[in-house]
């Protein structure tokens, strides 16, 4: 899982296939398979290995994470309310609950450029200008590839005058 957070990929997925061949069932195995799978857009095969998922410490935030990409952002906010991270505020912010979202982005353990980016989109969701500039700078310090993802997000469309200082 590691491997995965760190963005190396390859190297996830050669550790994952040895893990695989001595115990293809292995839960946590089969949950960073499904993981990877999602990282990669690939939701079918991701729900693939979350049937023999059951059972592994990050389950319900993986099938969180599934629900999400398959739209049903109820049933992600379930999944997801054990835990305190951008998955679950994302969750949160789809639902519209943007009470809870805050509490839980401020909660995150290890916040980062996703965590602004998200501060910024319920931001522009409850009107808080200020608060949308701040965190979109911040997002866009920490990972500059956000800058030509937020001038094209329609979270932000009402607030392109307000932000296009940071995204130019």
């Amino acid at each position: 899982q590691m491997a995965i957070m760190e963005g190396n990929e390859t190297a996830a997925q050669s550790w994952l296939q040895k893990a695989q061949s001595v115990n293809s069932k292995a839960p946590e195995t089969n949950a960073n398979l499904a993981l990877l799978a999602l990282k990669n857009g690939d939701t079918a095969k991701a729900e693939a290995h979350m049937g023999n998922a059951s059972g592994s410490d990050t389950f319900n935030e993986i099938l969180g994470n599934l629900n999400i990409a398959k739209g049903n952002y109820i049933q992600a906010e379930q999944n997801l309310s054990t835990v305190q991270t951008n998955s679950a505020a994302l969750a949160q912010i789809l639902n519209k609950d943007y009470a809870k979202a805050k509490n839980t982005l401020a909660a995150v353990k290890t916040p980062d450029a996703t965590t602004s980016y998200l501060k910024a989109i319920l931001a522009a969701r409850t009107n808080d200008a200020s608060a949308l500039k701040s965190n979109l700078k911040a997002a866009v310090s920490l990972d500059s590839s956000l800058k030509a993802r937020a001038a094209n997000d329609l979270e932000f469309a009402n607030h392109k005058n307000s932000i296009a200082d940071i995204i130019k």
